[in-house]
């Protein structure tokens, strides 16, 4: 049992670890890229996304400098949620290329990079639904967007595939490392209980009162205190 609880622990935190590191890369490379494209939006009076590009680079800097007070499980959510929103406004708003709409086609691969398989999921299908719903009221408004309404369905079909694909590939890649992670971690607890053992039966031929000795090639390689005396 206790085998179990240390191994889950150990597990935890490795996957702890390894979602820092990937919250890390993703922060470095969001920040000045998001940065650049924010001040092109803005001077291309593409307000909307222009002026949320600018306000995610400071809320992503902020998260960046308070990322080790927060679970790294808290830190992967708000990295997702950041490039959720921003890539939900490049489906409704126009911005400096007219295909912007085409980044809610990589989301899902940036999301089962920062989470494992069943959050991979449930963020696909929440971002789906809202951009959904959002579509719907737009579309009876009446309103036009930068790209003609009668693609919806196509992009629709395009994001479930490639978000079926990365759930999959997340699925995939999460049993490999766990699989990994498993052997490592029971080889090293195979080692710590051969070295416990031995320590043991070290300790149980030390404190012997029967003289034991071990005599090889004509050397005395060991002898316990009852032995020497």
């Amino acid at each position: 049992m206790s085998f179990d609880l240390t191994i889950k622990q150990e597990q935890q935190d490795i996957w702890d670890e390894n979602s820092r590191k990937r919250a890390d890369v993703f922060l470095y490379v969001y920040i000045p890229i998001i940065l650049t494209f924010g001040v092109f939006n803005v001077l291309s009076n593409n307000w909307v996304v222009g002026t949320l590009e600018l306000l995610e680079v400071i809320t992503a800097s902020t998260l960046l400098l308070v990322k080790k007070k927060i679970s790294a499980n808290m830190l992967s959510q708000l990295c997702v949620a950041h490039i959720s929103i921003l890539t939900i406004a490049f489906v409704f708003f126009p911005a400096v290329s007219n295909t912007a709409y085409l980044w809610a086609f990589g989301l899902p691969f940036f999301i089962s990079y920062l989470l494992s398989f069943k959050a991979t999921l449930y963020w696909n299908l929440t971002f789906l639904i809202i951009t959904l719903i959002i579509g719907v009221v737009l579309f009876v408004q009446g309103q036009v967007l930068y790209w003609p309404w009668s693609l919806a369905p196509y992009l629709i079909l395009q994001f479930i595939v490639m978000a079926i694909f990365a759930v999959y590939f997340s699925k995939y890649v999460e049993r490999y490392i766990l699989s990994l992670k498993q052997a490592q971690l029971r080889s090293r607890q195979d080692a710590k209980s051969l070295e416990e053992s031995e320590t043991r039966y070290k300790t149980l031929l030390q404190s012997s009162m029967n003289a034991v000795g071990v005599h090889q090639q004509g050397r005395w390689v060991y002898a316990n205190p009852a032995c020497v005396k």
